[in-house]
């Protein structure tokens, strides 16, 4: 039987991959978050966030930007990759 986790990194994160690119090309802003607990983590999650063309998230769609960032921060060790409005990509590793 597959974890969450595998299903996710086998099922789930390509079809987010295509949605990332689409909502980058389009500059859609958008959120989204995924419980995938394991073993090891029970509180594992994987989260997207992409702001629009002005480097901005709409009010709704900021309000959950802002929660996945404070969950994120609250959490160690993090891996966060952004995507900003012109498609670049940040990945960082918070280690405390």
């Amino acid at each position: 039987m597959m974890t969450k986790e595998q299903i996710y990194d086998e099922q789930i994160n390509p079809l987010m991959a295509q949605i990332l690119e689409i909502c980058t090309a389009h500059n859609i802003a958008m959120a989204a978050s995924f419980a995938i607990p394991n073993d090891e983590d029970d509180h594992l999650c994987c989260s997207s966030k992409r702001p629009d063309e002005t480097g901005k998230f709409p009010h709704l769609i900021g309000k959950l930007a802002a929660v996945i960032d404070r969950e994120i921060r609250g959490r160690e060790p993090t891996m966060m990759t952004t995507v900003d409005a012109d498609g670049r990509k940040t990945m960082l590793a918070i280690i405390s």
